[in-house]
């Protein structure tokens, strides 16, 4: 059995084979699940610039829990800040799609 504090703390002393073996896969699937369908194939993104925030302050976590509750609001914010993105890129097309018939 894995113990998940472990490998936190490897995480937290620079060692990441572990992390990525056991935790990466957990990070991705809780993108994929807040990303949904249409959005998924982004979820790599978002869990690695969430584990390149963790990395850089992995100094400042005390305990390894702590280190894995930023990670994972990390990815819940980098995924919920690329929804909002691309629904605001989405209706910038349809206005401007729209504008476009209405000079034809």
């Amino acid at each position: 059995m894995v113990n998940k504090e472990q490998i936190l703390s490897e995480f937290m002393d620079g060692y990441i084979d572990n992390f990525y073996i056991h935790i990466y896969p957990q990070l991705l699937a809780y993108a994929v699940r807040i990303l949904g369908n249409n959005y998924s194939f982004l979820a790599e993104d978002c869990v690695q610039d969430a584990i390149a925030l963790g990395y850089e302050r992995r100094s400042s976590f005390e305990f390894p829990w702590k280190l894995q509750s930023y990670l994972f609001t990390c990815v819940h914010n980098n995924c919920i800040d690329l929804l909002r993105k691309t629904k605001r890129q989405e209706s910038f097309v349809s206005q401007q799609d729209n504008v476009e018939e209405e000079i034809s």
